[in-house]
């Protein structure tokens, strides 16, 4: 369902088998080889590991020492300390709704993680939830809890002053790190925030909505990818197989609709049901998965 790369490893969520599968990866060919699967329900030692029913999305830690699991159907994180040498992962501790038992709020769906440059804030898009939730993480090498996360609060659908976050199926951070971006596949809208760097917190600063003034494209939203330079903020809309483009506005983080590619017009194929974007490591290319075309698109 979802993959992340570390420097020689990649990650890969098992949805259907809630489960997250470990490869090593040789950076000079790209060639993967298995390392491990680890399952919900699985013992480690003295710990079962829990929160990776309808496993969804995973993130990797910037220096590649642990690895973040979204677990849709648990409504929960779990969490996974990674042995640089062999690749292999090592069960933490797991983050729950407070619904479902655990002391989180705004992870019921938890669909799409999202982690600040300097390791220490986690954001989670949850779907059922209509809401981003914020975790503080342990940066401290030589802390024993180095890893883990604390909840920090979430931000929730038609709290006072936010809005554009039913079905919150995306999270993505500005280059910066100054702006934070949802995708709300309900509410077929974009959704921006400003972020405090030194505490990680959000502040609502608008959102975008299909088919209100010159928008379009965001019907079923579900994926987000912005340019290197920050320029550019792209976002698929896969109830009408589409990939729309933003420009984005780096100091403020507002995004303006600029256009959009419509799978069937002007000659481009391979969007019905696009489902993922993402953009090269470059900033040349951008890439998108159409769904029921079984395709990939490239774009210039």
């Amino acid at each position: 369902r979802s993959v992340q790369r570390a420097i020689q490893a990649l990650f890969a969520t098992g949805q259907f088998d809630d489960a997250i599968s470990a490869f090593g990866r040789n950076p000079t060919t790209g060639a993967l080889a298995y390392v491990e699967v680890l399952r919900e329900g699985d013992v480690q030692g003295l710990l079962t590991i829990e929160g990776l029913d309808g496993a969804e999305s995973v993130v990797v830690s910037p220096d590649s020492a642990h690895v973040y699991v979204a677990g849709f159907n648990d409504g929960a994180i779990a969490v996974f300390a990674r042995t640089p040498a062999t690749g292999q992962l090592t069960y933490m501790e797991t983050h729950k709704d407070v619904s479902l038992g655990g002391t989180a709020t705004g992870l019921l769906g938890a669909s799409s993680m999202a982690m600040s440059a300097d390791g220490g804030s986690l954001y989670v898009a949850s779907f059922t939830s209509d809401a981003v939730a914020h975790f503080q993480r342990d940066t401290v090498v030589a802390s024993p809890t180095y890893g883990s996360l604390t909840f920090q609060g979430a931000v929730v659908d038609n709290e006072p002053g936010v809005n554009g976050l039913d079905g919150a199926a995306s999270v993505r951070l500005s280059p910066n790190g100054d702006h934070l971006y949802v995708a709300a596949s309900v509410e077929k809208a974009v959704a921006v925030f400003s972020r405090d760097g030194g505490t990680g917190a959000l502040t609502f600063v608008e959102a975008k909505f299909d088919g209100q003034g010159d928008v379009n494209g965001l019907d079923g939203v579900n994926s987000l990818a912005i340019s290197v330079d920050g320029q550019n903020l792209y976002a698929t809309g896969a109830a009408e197989d589409a990939l729309a483009v933003f420009d984005r506005d780096d100091s403020t983080g507002a995004i303006s609709f600029r256009n959009m590619h419509v799978d069937g017009v002007n000659g481009i194929d391979g969007l019905d049901g696009v489902s993922s974007v993402l953009v090269s490591f470059d900033g040349r290319y951008v890439f998108a998965g159409g769904y029921l075309d079984d395709s990939l698109d490239v774009f210039g």
